[in-house]
């Protein structure tokens, strides 16, 4: 096995452990939380238990951010194993609660998918359409790695990703979701998912793809390796 396959092998193994890891907290919460079954409008939560789900998502994020950095020397590579790790993860995660519970009924079905800054929610099918396209993005980062040490995205591909993935936040978090002045999460039930600012977001990381692929960097198909 090459030295990028068995990196990506072994961050493929802690990715789906991790998200084995999360939908077990999500089966326990749900039995207390939930015993009739996960539904908007959502279950109030005490205050500690809602702080300790906020540092338990800060250390999620910090354990792929972990990986990342110990499975690479340099920025990008470390920005494409991060973004590799972090889209495995999300799509597991699905579909482990997908085994363990029998959820989503559908890709349509609305979820809570993340709770800093605000509380994010969405349908489940949102966030795996952002986890195929980071996937996609980390996969072009290598590739261009591989053909060019000096590798980077240009400013207007970062300007195009970043300002895509600000409106998919944007389309997750309105309306934001008061939280109650006891610190608990309060919400009602939530209107249907508007679709056109997360599209419009997709099309612009889609974009920055697009020119990311036509742009010629040496020998763009080289095949050789930088871990």
């Amino acid at each position: 096995m090459k030295p990028l396959e068995k990196k990506y092998a072994v961050i493929t193994v802690f990715a789906v452990a991790m998200a084995f890891m999360e939908a077990a907290v999500v089966v326990y919460l749900r039995a207390l939380y939930y015993p009739g079954g996960f539904a908007f409008s959502l279950a109030v939560l005490p205050r500690n238990i809602f702080l300790i789900e906020i540092a338990r998502e800060a250390a999620t994020i910090i354990m792929l951010g972990a990986a990342a950095l110990l499975a690479s020397r340099k920025f990008y590579g470390r920005f494409a194993v991060f973004l590799y790790a972090f889209a495995v993860w999300d799509i597991f995660y699905y579909v482990f609660l997908k085994a363990l519970l029998g959820w989503p009924g559908s890709f349509f079905e609305m979820d809570v998918l993340f709770l800093i800054p605000v509380v994010w929610r969405g349908p489940v099918l949102a966030p795996l359409i952002c986890s195929l396209t980071m996937l996609v993005l980390g996969a072009m980062i290598e590739r261009g790695r591989a053909a060019a040490e000096n590798f980077r995205l240009s400013a207007a591909e970062w300007g195009l990703l970043w300002a895509g993935a600000i409106i998919i936040f944007i389309s997750f978090t309105l309306p934001i979701y008061d939280l109650a002045g006891n610190g608990v999460l309060n919400s009602d039930s939530p209107p249907l998912y508007n679709w056109r600012p997360f599209l419009g977001g997709e099309f612009l990381i889609l974009l920055a793809l697009f020119i990311l692929s036509k742009r010629r960097v040496k020998n763009w198909s080289g095949s050789g390796e930088i871990c």
